[in-house]
């Protein structure tokens, strides 16, 4: 009896298990919501027009787009002008309108003609010996190319009893005239003249070429200097000598190019004084054991050094070597 209301009271519980349900304004059933509109791409993308917004009408920056736009349009701009178009009237004795008129007098073909118009409309003097026919009769023959030829086909074949060309008058002139009209022969004088130019030693330009030539010349560029002689005794001459030497650098390695590959160590270094106390410890080492033995060269000097000669590690390791070592 006691169990039995413990199952009753999960009953319910029985009854609901694996059924899903939320509620409705639970809070992760909104988060879910919440998080589904952040991350929609269609409400993200969003046309401007369909989102309602409500601008003030006197807000600085609508009011500064709006003159702008009133300034900058074309139509506005050119409305008061198409207005007082057809509503503008100008005094007949205006400066510019009477330039108008006599600009349109100007160029106005039917003004130009009018003249010619009432000449033709009136009389006209056809007879034979007027100034205009005999004008007109006078240009045509001037003009023509067969009164121009006629003289010449006339006499073409009675041009006889001449011995030569240049009896004749007009074969002479017409020789001259084609000379003078040839090209070859325009040309000729300059050919033979074209080689032979003559030109002053003294002229300016010609002195000058002769100046940018020895200029611009390699040979004379390249040509030695004359050498300058002077006594040799002169301070000036010394001196240039001196700072010559001074300034040599052969005679500055000089000293090096005789000491280069000379071996040579201070008698006082710190490596030969090294040197010479392990010689001295391993002497001594060594006369020790010919002590102990009896030998007879245990009493020879330390070392025998020359005068002339400065003492090396290795030289002085091996004399005395051979000397401590017995034979």
């Amino acid at each position: 009896m006691i169990f039995f209301p413990q199952f009753h009271y999960k009953s319910d519980l029985m009854g609901m298990k694996g059924t899903g349900w939320l509620t409705l304004s639970s809070p992760q059933l909104e988060s879910a919501k919440k998080a589904g509109e952040l991350i929609s791409e269609t409400k993200y993308r969003k046309r401007p027009d369909s989102i309602k917004f409500t601008t003030v009408v006197d807000s600085p920056d609508l009011v500064h787009a709006k003159n702008s736009y009133m300034h900058c349009n074309e139509r506005l701009y050119r409305s008061a002008d198409a207005e007082s178009l057809h509503r503008y009237t100008l005094i007949p004795d205006h400066p510019d309108f009477a330039r108008a008129r006599l600009n349109a007098l100007h160029l106005s073909d039917k003004a130009y003609r009018n003249s010619w118009e009432q000449t033709r409309a009136g009389s006209y003097d056809f007879r034979l010996d007027a100034i205009p026919f005999q004008t007109a009769r006078a240009s045509r023959e001037i003009a023509s190319d067969f009164r121009y030829k006629e003289a010449f086909l006339r006499d073409r074949g009675l041009q006889v009893g001449y011995r030569s060309v240049n009896d004749d008058p007009r074969m002479r002139h017409f020789l001259s005239v084609g000379k003078l009209q040839s090209d070859n022969e325009y040309k000729k004088d300059f050919a033979k003249s074209r080689s032979l130019f003559h030109c002053r030693p003294d002229q300016p330009g010609f002195l000058q070429a002769r100046r940018s030539q020895q200029l611009a010349s390699d040979v004379c560029y390249r040509q030695p200097l004359p050498q300058p002689t002077c006594d040799p005794e002169q301070l000036g001459l010394k001196h240039a000598q001196k700072a010559h030497q001074l300034q040599s650098n052969v005679k500055y390695k000089s000293d090096l190019n005789l000491t280069r590959g000379i071996g040579w160590t201070p008698p006082g270094s710190y490596k030969v004084e090294m040197a010479r106390r392990a010689a001295e410890l391993a002497k001594a080492g060594g006369l020790v054991l010919r002590g102990a033995s009896g030998g007879p060269e245990a009493m020879e000097p330390a070392y025998h050094q020359r005068g002339d000669v400065n003492p090396d590690a290795t030289e002085i390791l091996h004399v005395n070597r051979r000397k401590v070592l017995p034979l």
